[in-house]
């Protein structure tokens, strides 16, 4: 791909190269071929394809101008948009332009409240960092708690006491866990 893509063509580069396909794969024109046996016996014409984008750190000015280039006019196959998911940090955010990117229908997620947590974190620690992020977003951004129900620890750095905290304050899902191809997926 050139430097003169379009910002959704390069995100969309990123995306592919950090889920491990080699940059030849990427070049226009070319395709990625599905597999042929989907689990769970689907067929492959009937296999949906699912692209996450994810977002981590601060939100401010320059995240949301890109976000801004990115998402408006793209829709999903069935016609819905493309939405993303914003594991926030409440170091450095602007709650007013977290508040306009959970009302374009963007996910708001915790990503901790100082970005400093790591596998020594106790739990009271963890849960400091987990709830009050969620509570600050929920009070500043003015994002139900209800809504944020995700999780990613900063680095990927995750431990026991997270999965509690995340456990105990009722977290819907943890996004830390990284996978490379092959490792831990067959």
């Amino acid at each position: 791909m050139s430097k003169t893509g379009s910002l959704f063509e390069q995100a969309a580069v990123f995306l592919v190269l950090a889920a491990g396909v080699s940059a030849a794969t990427c070049r226009a024109g070319s395709r990625v071929d599905v597999s042929s046996d989907p689990p769970g016996g689907l067929a492959p014409s009937n296999t949906p394809q699912t692209v996450l984008f994810t977002f981590d750190d601060a939100v401010n000015q320059s995240t949301f101008d890109v976000i801004q280039q990115v998402f408006p006019g793209r829709v999903n196959p069935n016609g819905t948009p493309v939405k993303a998911t914003f594991f926030v940090s409440t170091n450095w955010a602007d709650y007013w332009l977290i508040n306009r990117l959970y009302a374009q229908g963007h996910e708001i997620a915790v990503h901790t409240m100082t970005h400093s947590t790591n596998a020594d974190t106790t739990r009271e620690e963890w849960r400091a960092e987990i709830a009050g992020c969620r509570r600050t977003l929920s009070r500043l951004a003015k994002v139900p708690i209800a809504d944020i129900r995700g999780f990613r620890a900063p680095f990927l750095v995750y431990s026991p006491a997270s999965f509690a905290m995340l456990h105990e304050q009722g977290f819907t899902y943890d996004s830390s866990i990284s996978e490379v191809p092959g490792r831990v997926s067959q």
